[in-house]
């Protein structure tokens, strides 16, 4: 988030009614609005765009919400994206993408807690062997936590399957 230069040109997407556009949801248009005018990222032309406020909410804090302003002294340029008065049905198809991929990160971050709980067992040294009375043993020897790693590993597999498969609906 914020300034950094790891791109050219910040994009932002805004749902905007054109003139003459029917009333409610169904009138709105999807923009693109870029951070530098048309032309050349290195002309460092700033289009009209600056956030104006940071949204106060309940959730979500690791988010920045903004209010943000297009315009103002000679407008803000801005190209339209699909079709006019189609913003809702693009932006509703970019969320639902959008969603997955979360979905997919989730399974990454699961995927990650496997691994790195599966190494800790192989490692850690606890208990003794209920079996053979033998002094002590790696964790991993242990049923439940072989349990609770197959457990872990197996609801993993069907998160990832379940997301590739929606990706591919």
């Amino acid at each position: 988030y914020g300034e950094h230069d790891l791109t050219a040109n910040i994009i932002h997407l805004a749902l905007a009614r054109t003139p003459q556009a029917p009333a409610g949801t169904r009138g709105l248009t999807l923009f693109v609005i870029p951070r530098y005018r048309e032309g050349s990222p290195s002309s460092r032309t700033a289009n009209e765009v600056r956030a104006l406020s940071i949204e106060h909410k309940m959730g979500i804090h690791a988010s920045p919400t903004c209010v943000m302003g297009y315009g103002g002294m000679a407008g803000a340029y801005a190209e339209q994206l699909g079709g006019l008065h189609q913003g809702m049905e693009q932006m509703f198809i970019m969320m639902n993408r959008a969603r997955l991929s979360v979905g997919q990160q989730g399974v990454g971050i699961a995927e990650q807690a496997f691994q790195a709980a599966r190494d800790f067992a192989r490692n850690r040294i606890q208990g003794r062997d209920l079996k053979t009375g033998a002094d002590r043993v790696l964790i991993i020897k242990h049923p439940d936590v072989r349990r609770m790693l197959l457990t872990m590993a197996a609801q993993t597999e069907a998160a990832r399957t379940l997301t590739l498969w929606t990706f591919f609906l």
